[in-house]
């Protein structure tokens, strides 16, 4: 399952002294933690030595994430640390430790000030298995320990019985109910009891996002050239957040010309630096490989940088106006992960997979299917075909009343199990997908089965 036991250590600097991450020193005058958003007040006494992040022994061990036990040996000068399943032995002013037995080498040594002793906080964090991460924008190292993969699903019109339904699987709804235009207005595309659906799905402890979309060349290069438009679409959209208590922006602009890319980088750049920094950015993109050469306004690269998260669109590799195939093979969907992880960090990508299907007659256009269309057509025709082990899709044909032929391709359990299984074999940040409320819940049968 996705939603796992979450510990996040966040280390921030303060003015003045020093810390040196990743070859580079910063200053300030000790630093601040946070424990899975929350500050801690034993921040205060953490010190920074030798360009090393060193944290008092005695109040790691006293927080409930880490509910260490702490023996002290004064003849031999040592710290015996038991802490989620691990031992460390620590001998004062010396850079070495036995970690569950084993002699290992810290970047520091464990010394004692004030009656306190201190040891590498990010030797402690990595030893028990956490990742750690530096933020160069916001000045921060980030310590994620069993972190929860994210569910992140986007709703659209409808679903609030489904998100409360499955409310333990998720961890992000994505509300695409907001539309921008050339002029840069904020404005919804539809408003179904908006304001109740997002009370109800706050109390059930979900981080929620404003999602805005505008589709079209025109309306993109109308919107992301022009600084005055940019800048009153990201104060509309800075004043909607912070009124109405949404966790973050999500930017949904697509048919856009590729030469209005570098708008599109700045426009999101421009609005990051707007949003409070605890409000997270995050930009949809069409999904693609190394192999692709047709011309793009997406540069990973550069969205990875401004982005707090990017939802990859790994779908419609066929699509309504393409020929009949799969929606989201698998191959395709790996090649798309590893292209996206060459331009990015992996804890930055949300993998995006489909809730649909597609119908296509022969020589026409496809059409969506939904769960209640299939049952229709399951109902209707005798249907032939199954699981594709080539795309891990199903995929079924029948011949509608007119003597025409039809292909439907859309997924199942299996399909999905097999692509979220991508994103642990990767470790990305999670999975993402359009939308909920097709009614199609085996994506929920391949979470739980986890």
């Amino acid at each position: 399952m996705f939603r796992l036991h979450k510990l996040i250590i966040i280390i921030t600097l303060a003015a003045g002294g020093c810390l040196c991450f990743g070859g580079v020193a910063y200053a300030g005058e000790g630093v601040a933690i946070s424990v899975d958003g929350q500050e801690r007040d034993y921040g205060e006494y953490c010190r920074i030595v030798d360009g090393r992040t060193m944290a008092p022994l005695r109040f790691l061990a006293e927080d409930e994430f880490f509910a260490a036990e702490v023996d002290w040996d004064g003849e031999m000068r040592q710290v015996t640390v038991t802490a989620r399943e691990h031992s460390f032995v620590y001998t004062i002013d010396s850079p070495q430790v036995l970690v569950d037995g084993a002699p290992q080498s810290m970047e520091a040594a464990a010394y004692i000030e004030h009656d306190r002793t201190y040891v590498p906080l990010r030797f402690f964090a990595e030893s028990l298995g956490a990742d750690v991460e530096w933020d160069a924008r916001r000045r921060l190292v980030s310590i994620t320990m069993d972190a929860a993969e994210r569910v992140y699903a986007y709703y659209y019109y409808q679903g609030l019985s489904e998100i409360q339904t499955y409310a333990h699987l998720y961890t992000d709804i994505a509300f695409r109910w907001f539309e921008t235009d050339g002029e840069g207005n904020l404005f919804f595309e539809y408003d179904q009891d908006n304001a109740a659906v997002l009370s109800a799905v706050k109390d059930l402890g979900l981080d929620c996002h404003a999602s805005v979309v505008l589709m079209g060349k025109e309306e993109n290069h109308s919107l992301l050239s022009v600084p005055e438009r940019r800048k009153k679409l990201i104060n509309a959209l800075v004043t909607t957040v912070k009124r109405d208590g949404y966790d973050g922006v999500n930017i949904d602009f697509e048919l856009m010309a590729a030469a209005d890319g570098v708008y599109l980088n700045l426009f999101l750049q421009q609005l990051r630096d707007a949003l409070p920094e605890e409000k997270e950015l995050s930009v949809a993109v069409y999904g693609r490989t190394a192999r692709d050469s047709w011309a793009s306004p997406y540069d990973y690269a550069a969205l990875g940088e401004a982005c707090d998260a990017v939802v990859i669109m790994a779908y419609d590799y066929s699509y309504a106006g393409s020929s009949a195939g799969p929606i989201a093979p698998l191959w395709w969907v790996e090649d798309v992960l590893q292209y996206s992880l060459a331009q990015m960090p992996a804890e930055k990508i949300l993998l995006g997979l489909p809730t649909y299907g597609y119908d296509w007659p022969q020589g026409g256009k496809g059409t969506s299917v939904t769960f209640s269309k299939w049952e229709r057509l399951w109902d209707t025709y005798r249907l032939s075909g199954g699981f594709d082990e080539a795309s891990q899709e199903l995929h079924y044909t029948y011949w509608d009343n007119n003597g025409v032929k039809h292909d439907v391709w859309l997924e199942d359990e299996q399909s999905y199990a097999a692509k979220l299984r991508l994103c642990e074999e990767y470790d990305i940040a999670g999975v993402s997908w359009w939308r909920i409320g097709t009614g199609f819940t085996n994506i929920y049968t391949a979470l739980e089965a986890r």
